[in-house]
């Protein structure tokens, strides 16, 4: 059976995402005392520290969908499952529950990552169950810690407490409405980092935006936790008001842009991944607000997840020319966007 088999379904967490709060993740790094940080070990303590967090994480991820990302395809893959980071290291092993809302992440850049993704807003949830998931791993190992800076990792960023929690918002009506700089402005007073729809350096597009905590060094968790729900929690009334006022005051206007969206993806033969995500995400809105002849929003949201670059090419086991990935996006759009379309 070929790695991606057991990948053939849309995430649950993806397909259910939530109206403006699309999902929310608790992520936790540590290293493990007395060893190198895995860009610095060689083959022999990558196997080591390899079989020593398997042997004791084998009860927590019995049943667990497991691959090694070996390849630029495979992380790329996993990129666009919210699993991996652009930046992700090659030959590390990944461990993921049948819903992909739990997975772990073994010598990467550092020795453990493990997250707990849910959808809409599950902060307090998914950080519940991230902390208890913690908690039974301190049981299991000695994590590197310095009095001085708190728990060490290859990251400055992550160094401190090795805690990152975040928010994946779907704000169109912001957007839409021109008040992006006056948000983006505000938000970038609080202690979070802004990203895109992939996380790490990615660039924000088809009105989504990852907000997730930042200076691990100065909060604790719960301060964090604290902090991101009250941002969040303005953020999305102002998503709400910008929605109301689009709907009011420019009406026609989103009409119209709704309609081309339509025409758009029913007519095009050639697509780009960035084309997609615009004239989607737009319908995604479309069925939010209730628009008439719009398909329901768990269609538009698998559409949006498989029409990324590598999930169109897994469709057909990767032997896809570049040239012939925007030909199959379109394709595929349409036949699952507009039922009865025939060629």
């Amino acid at each position: 059976m070929a790695w991606y088999e057991p990948y053939r379904i849309t995430p649950p967490w993806w397909q259910s995402q939530g109206k403006i709060v699309a999902s929310t993740r608790a992520r936790f790094t540590r290293n493990i005392e007395g060893h190198r940080f895995p860009q610095r070990m060689d083959e022999k303590e990558r196997e080591s520290i390899l079989n020593e967090i398997i042997l004791s994480i084998k009860d927590v991820v019995s049943g667990f969908k497991n691959t090694v990302i070996d390849t630029n395809i495979k992380r790329d893959f996993f990129v666009e499952r919210h699993v991996l980071s652009k930046d992700s290291q090659k030959n590390i092993a990944l461990f993921t529950d049948h819903t992909e809302e739990e997975s772990y992440l073994i010598n990467d850049r550092d020795h453990l990552r493990f997250q707990i993704t849910m959808p809409d807003n599950a902060l307090f949830d998914v950080f519940s169950l991230a902390r208890e998931r913690l908690r039974t791993l301190e049981k299991e190992f000695n994590f590197s810690y310095s009095d001085t800076f708190g728990y060490l990792t290859s990251s400055l960023t992550n160094t401190g407490t090795g805690f990152r929690l975040s928010a994946l918002m779907f704000i169109p009506g912001i957007f839409l409405a021109r008040e992006t700089e006056k948000i983006l402005a505000l938000l970038v007073k609080a202690p979070i980092v802004l990203r895109g729809l992939f996380g790490g350096h990615s660039e924000i597009k088809g009105n989504y935006l990852q907000i997730s905590t930042k200076f691990t060094l100065s909060m604790g968790i719960e301060d964090d936790l604290r902090m991101l729900d009250e941002v969040v929690k303005a953020l999305s009334e102002t998503e709400e008001k910008s929605r109301n006022i689009l709907l009011s005051e420019a009406h026609l206007e989103l009409e119209d842009r709704i309609s081309r969206s339509l025409a758009i993806l029913e007519s095009a033969r050639i697509m780009s991944y960035d084309e997609s995500l615009e004239h989607l995400s737009i319908l995604k809105f479309a069925s939010q607000l209730g628009f008439e002849g719009i398909p329901d929003e768990k269609t538009i949201n698998r559409l949006i997840f498989w029409s990324s670059p590598s999930h169109i090419a897994s469709l057909e086991d990767f032997e896809l020319k570049d040239e012939e990935i925007d030909i199959k996006r379109a394709d595929f759009i349409r036949k699952h966007l507009f039922r009865d379309y025939e060629d």
